[in-house]
């Protein structure tokens, strides 16, 4: 149907309540764009009841998206439509993903042996962890570096706003003196990996 322009009116959201207008017009977008997609918006328009249910439940990510749709969607297809319909979810449809297309091993967090990764260091090859949400592998350094006898020589910095220099001088004085450096938060001082990189 066309507006009072003259324009082709965007489908009716047959459900505003768990679906903003801006993720309905990308549901509209990939319809038109994957061959997978289409006819969705009017089986979730005449299904409305149904698939508010299965936005809302809890475990929506695990589930299969109503009205045949699990099956004509594939794995990949469906974290876009969960990304559309409850973003919330993303992360977790994305771990099950992995483990759908990958295997569980690359899911499951590993124990970190720092003797060992120890070996394959040197003072211009730094120790890198990347961490999940809530992790902190401080504890575990600081352990190994009572062990190495290092807990005094250890220097810890947590990196930020105008952090860089310091962090600089610190890796310069290490190199020299051979004591160790760990740099945390280093998510906050996107601009200065760079002059890292250079440092090291």
């Amino acid at each position: 149907s066309l507006d009072a322009d003259g324009k082709k009116r965007m489908k009716e959201n047959p459900i505003p309540e768990v679906l903003d207008s801006k993720g309905w017009a990308e549901l509209l977008g990939i319809e038109k764009r994957i061959a997978a997609f289409r006819g969705i918006s009017k089986i979730m328009t005449n299904q409305s009841v149904i698939w508010r249910q299965y936005c809302q439940s809890k475990n929506m990510h695990l589930s299969d998206p109503p009205c045949g749709w699990g099956k004509k969607l594939g794995p990949f297809q469906r974290l876009l439509l969960i990304r559309i319909l409850a973003k919330e979810k993303l992360v977790f449809a994305f771990t099950d993903y992995v483990v759908q297309t990958m295997g569980k091993e690359y899911v499951e967090a590993r124990t970190t042996n720092l003797a060992e990764v120890y070996k394959d260091t040197d003072k211009t090859s730094p120790i890198i962890f990347v961490l999940s949400t809530g992790a902190d592998p401080t504890g575990m350094l600081l352990r190994f570096a009572k062990e190495k006898k290092m807990e005094r020589k250890l220097e810890l910095l947590s990196l930020g706003q105008g952090q860089g220099p310091i962090a600089e001088k610190l890796i310069r004085d290490a190199r020299r003196n051979g004591t160790w450096i760990c740099l945390q938060n280093c998510h906050l001082a996107k601009s200065w990996m760079p002059g890292l990189r250079r440092v090291l």
